[in-house]
């Protein structure tokens, strides 16, 4: 109970909790800053997990995956953009979310048998937005892992869709890059590519109306995500863009 609490005062007041440990530490003899060191080193431990497979949530997401046995014809792949939404309401029960928070492509590569049931015959992406945090980011890294995916998914139509754009400007720049770098992968026929910021964000970056982070988006950005994808996933996949 007492490191909940802890828990609770570091997320509210975090600078003031620090302090008074410190003061705490440095009046036993233990000194201020290898408190303030160990401090740093736990919080990016939890915020920062190097794979994000390996993370509670993500871990509890796929055995929900594994445990389920109903027969979608489409499935939503992605990560919490994607995993926050209602898609069975907005676009039909035939539709399954299988978005998780924290997703990579990377990641998505790698659970892509566990989160495709052999009945989906329609897979729609949306994946990317959380390769930006890497340090070595690379478009092209993204990309790769992307063509990977389309690789595993042939036989089966893929919906691409674009990344969408947050309220930050400079990440809205290697979003840009992203997006060329996945459309330019659809020019084979492995995949549909479809930009949704034209309609879903028209102003080229996320307003503080619909978001509650700058990342996140609310029910209306929803709104208008299904009102572009619908046509699209009712249109015969032979049919021209």
């Amino acid at each position: 109970m007492l490191r909940a609490a802890l828990t609770g005062m570091l997320a509210r007041r975090p600078i003031l909790v620090l302090l008074a440990v410190a003061l705490v530490f440095a009046t036993l003899g233990y000194g201020v800053k290898p408190v303030i060191n160990r401090w740093r080193a736990s919080q990016a431990a939890w915020q920062f997990a190097a794979e994000p497979q390996t993370r509670p949530r993500y871990r509890l997401r796929m055995s929900i995956f594994a445990n389920l046995h109903s027969k979608p014809s489409v499935v939503m792949l992605g990560d919490s953009i994607t995993q926050l939404a209602e898609w069975p309401e907005l676009l039909g029960p035939q539709v399954a979310n299988r978005g998780i928070g924290g997703d990579t492509s990377r990641a998505l590569l790698g659970r892509l048998d566990a989160s495709v049931p052999e009945s989906a015959r329609t897979v729609v992406i949306m994946i990317g937005l959380n390769d930006l945090k890497g340090k070595d980011w690379t478009a092209q890294a993204s990309a790769a892992n992307v063509a990977a995916i389309l690789k595993r998914l042939k036989g089966r139509r893929v919906i691409l869709q674009s990344v969408l754009f947050t309220a930050d400007d400079a990440v809205n720049r290697k979003i840009v890059a992203l997006n060329q770098a996945y459309a330019r992968l659809c020019d084979d026929g492995s995949c549909e590519w479809l930009d949704l910021n034209p309609q879903v964000i028209p102003t080229g970056r996320l307003e503080p109306a619909d978001s509650s982070d700058g990342r996140h988006v609310m029910g209306a950005v929803y709104a208008r995500w299904a009102a572009r994808l619908a046509p699209v996933l009712a249109r015969d996949a032979s049919a021209n863009p």
